[in-house]
């Protein structure tokens, strides 16, 4: 009961930018489809450091709230947050600046797929904000044993980031920009959730 819904959980993560790949695919062409591509394993690793993180909290978390010591509980995850905050601003700004140079260093073809992936990247990572406290919170969510809200917020987020990224691509034609944004704006609410 308890694993299910972190597997679950991670099949909607990703879903993120399947459904970005597919609409950019599909209206957009195939430069687009590689841009988005190229940013998929940065995403997933920033997902996977920030959920770490957020279990190495889980265990504090669990054993505080084990002990019914609220007080702790609170300050634990106080201080996770002002750690991530801290953490996080830095990434922010270097992911910004070092999209571009990372990308041409794995070769990725300047032929309009390195601008727009680069672009993506830029977007996802002035976004990072939502897509760290989401993790945080899931994490420090499992330590007082509950795994299924994390999900149930994850799906929700993953339903309009398909809806915002039809709209910013399709009738907005944002392209790959149009994708980028509608994985932050949701990655921020499921976090705000």
């Amino acid at each position: 009961q308890f694993s299910l819904p972190l597997l679950f959980g991670n099949v909607f993560q990703q879903l993120y930018n399947t459904v970005d790949s597919i609409v950019v695919g599909n209206f957009v062409g195939k430069h687009a489809l590689a841009a988005v591509g190229a940013g998929f394993p940065f995403m997933m690793a920033l997902s996977s450091i920030f959920l770490g993180v957020g279990i190495a909290a889980t265990v504090m978390i669990a054993q505080a709230f084990g002990r019914q010591d609220f007080r702790e509980v609170r300050q634990i995850t106080g201080t996770v947050y002002k750690a991530a905050l801290i953490g996080t601003l830095p990434l922010m700004a270097a992911g910004f600046f070092l999209s571009g140079p990372v990308l041409r260093m794995m070769n990725v073809p300047d032929d309009g797929t390195l601008a727009m992936a680069t672009q993506y990247l830029q977007i996802i990572f002035l976004g990072l904000l939502g897509t760290v406290g989401f993790n945080l919170n899931a994490g420090m969510l499992q330590g007082v044993g509950d795994s299924v809200s994390s999900v149930r917020f994850l799906i929700i987020a993953a339903l309009i980031n398909t809806v915002l990224d039809l709209l910013f691509v399709i009738p907005l034609n944002m392209g790959v920009n149009g994708a980028a944004l509608a994985t932050i704006i949701s990655q921020w609410i499921s976090w705000l959730l």
